[in-house]
């Protein structure tokens, strides 16, 4: 999987977003029209929500041990 810079000028594909995609996630085997597409907003609102949910992993470890964590 690999993050590309787009080479046309498509609406990104987040919803309610009516910015025009910057970046496109592609992937071998996945058709050109089935790739996702996002503008630099979205992208990265996305990456800023994936760091918040690492983090909160990284403090939820050993708290479902059974040993009153």
């Amino acid at each position: 999987m690999k993050l590309e810079k787009m080479p046309i000028r498509v609406k990104c594909d987040n919803g309610c977003c009516g910015n025009y995609a910057e970046f496109q996630v592609v992937r071998q085997g996945t058709p050109a029209a089935a790739r996702l597409r996002l503008c630099r907003s979205c992208l990265k609102e996305l990456s800023s929500l994936y760091g918040e949910l690492l983090s909160t992993e990284v403090t939820d470890v050993g708290t479902n041990m059974g040993n009153g964590d």
